[in-house]
């Protein structure tokens, strides 16, 4: 069994001022912390453009969402969003997905939620392909859930080369 230490990380709410978050990030550097984590949430803003921010204040933080509902991401835009906040972040990102649970969301994006047993089985299709497109770029798999036919995601993460 391969022992990995303790992380440490900080989710922060204070995500729509940039001076703000800045400060805040060199804070939870400073205090030891290694991940900063944001949230995505309907009317909240964007969990990957902060991200940036707070990253391009600090030195060696890893940012992340804690945790991206697939259900509101198509999984290609998805892989296209880590892959280009992990290569501008110099391969920080630490990405945290969830199959969502807050109806009152979905409703408000115009987007169904499924029952908890359909969404676990979509989670369980997205989940490799997003690993294909961050790995490889490229995915093709036709699902009950995830339809997707793609060669070339664009842009390839820094750490494709460290994933286990």
């Amino acid at each position: 069994m391969t022992s990995r230490p303790f992380r440490f990380a900080a989710q922060v709410r204070a995500l729509r001022d940039r001076t703000e978050l800045r400060e805040t990030a060199r804070a939870v550097e400073a205090l030891g912390y290694e991940e900063l984590f944001s949230f995505d949430h309907v009317g909240q803003v964007d969990p990957f453009v902060p991200l940036m921010v707070a990253a391009e204040a600090t030195t060696s933080l890893r940012v992340g969402p804690l945790v991206v509902d697939v259900e509101l991401h198509s999984p290609a835009l998805l892989a296209r969003t880590a892959a280009t906040v992990d290569r501008l972040t110099g391969g920080r990102l630490v990405l945290g997905l969830g199959t969502g649970y807050d109806e009152a969301e979905h409703r408000a994006a115009g987007l169904p939620i499924r029952a908890p047993g359909p969404r676990v089985d979509r989670f369980a299709e997205v989940l490799p392909v997003l690993r294909a497109l961050l790995a490889n770029g490229a995915a093709h798999h036709d699902g009950e859930h995830v339809r997707i036919d793609l060669d070339d995601l664009g842009i390839e993460p820094i750490q494709v080369g460290s994933r286990s």
